[in-house]
């Protein structure tokens, strides 16, 4: 591909002769297959199987798939912790993707994960009900 590095050509040609790139996932369904339609769009020669998990369940499952020497995924989508866990545990392999760049540090590990979708957490109240600087509430 024109503009390409020669880094991504070689991923690229491994790709094409892997043919599948395996998801371990615990992101919702829907936002799982906008990712991975995006992917498939950018590379239609590769199939992606997603096998989703719930967000307790995948990096138990990918700790003992590595003890019992399978490595049976190429992508976790998983929460930092989780992420964490596999690193510390020398599990995850370094990349830094070219984009990388475009990621703010607060939102990457660098060479290890990036962040692709944020859950934020607002606590929100009425202050017609209950007065700024009140300290405690009587429910």
């Amino acid at each position: 591909m024109w503009g390409q590095s020669e880094h991504t050509a070689k991923l690229i040609e491994g790709a094409k002769r892997e043919k599948e790139v395996v998801v371990y996932g615990t992101m919702d369904l829907r936002g799982a297959n906008l990712l991975n339609d995006k992917f498939r769009e950018r590379y239609p020669f590769v199939d992606v199987k997603l096998n989703r998990f719930g967000s307790g369940n995948m990096v138990p499952r990918t700790l003992a798939e590595v003890r019992a020497g399978k490595h049976l995924s190429d992508v976790l989508q998983t929460n930092s912790l989780g992420l964490h866990f596999l690193r510390k545990q020398g599990i995850l392999g370094h990349y830094v993707s070219p984009e990388d760049r475009f990621y703010p540090t607060q939102f990457k590990d660098q060479g290890y994960w990036t962040t692709t979708n944020m859950n934020v957490h607002v606590l929100a109240y009425n202050i017609r009900l209950i007065a700024r600087g009140e300290t405690s509430v009587n429910v």
